[in-house]
Order: C-alpha cells, then sequence, then structure tokens
C-alpha cells in the first residue's frame, strides 16, 4: 500500500520555492497527513504512515505553495489557521 500512497502524495505536492510568513505544525483529523511542518527559510516537511519527507514552500498571498524534491507539488489555500488543500483535505494549525 506504501508504494501505491507515496506517489499519489508526490503529485499532490504544485511548484514553489522559498519561503515566507509560515511557521509551525499543520495536521488534524481531515488532513491527509499526519503532519506538514513549516520551517523558516521556506523549508518544509511532511509526515504520513511515520515517514518524513522534505519539501520546500512559498507564500504567495492566500496561496501556499508545496513542493516535494522531485518538482511534484500542491497549492493550499490558508484561511487563518486553516490549510485548504482540496483532495488532500483541510490542515490545521496543532
Amino acid at each position: 500500500m506504501r508504494k501505491a500512497i507515496l506517489p499519489l502524495l508526490g503529485m499532490l505536492l504544485a511548484g514553489g520555492c522559498g519561503g515566507g510568513g509560515l511557521n509551525g505544525d499543520y495536521g488534524g483529523p481531515n488532513c491527509i497527513y499526519q503532519k506538514v511542518s513549516f520551517k523558516s527559510g521556506g523549508k518544509m516537511s511532511f509526515s504520513v504512515f511515520g515517514m518524513e519527507m522534505p519539501g520546500t514552500y512559498s507564500v504567495e498571498g492566500d496561496k501556499v505553495v508545496v513542493q516535494s524534491p522531485d518538482g511534484r507539488g500542491l497549492v493550499f489555500t490558508r484561511k487563518g489557521d486553516t490549510l485548504d488543500g482540496g483532495m488532500a483535505g483541510r490542515c490545521i494549525k496543532l
């Protein structure tokens, strides 16, 4: 099952480099990820099935664009302390 899920997660992650204006951990019962951690300098990581994977992010208005090392990504819409990722669900600040 992991072999099927990991490529899907990579496909869910859209372009962007750099970061700004976002820090901390997000997750929750409606988030596809166990945890998404945003750090300074545009670095981030996400956890799924106990595996942590690195990535980068940028903030463009209310959009948070995350990108995995293989170049695949996802755009979240930031609404206060909530990141709405469409099919990836809603991740709340932990």
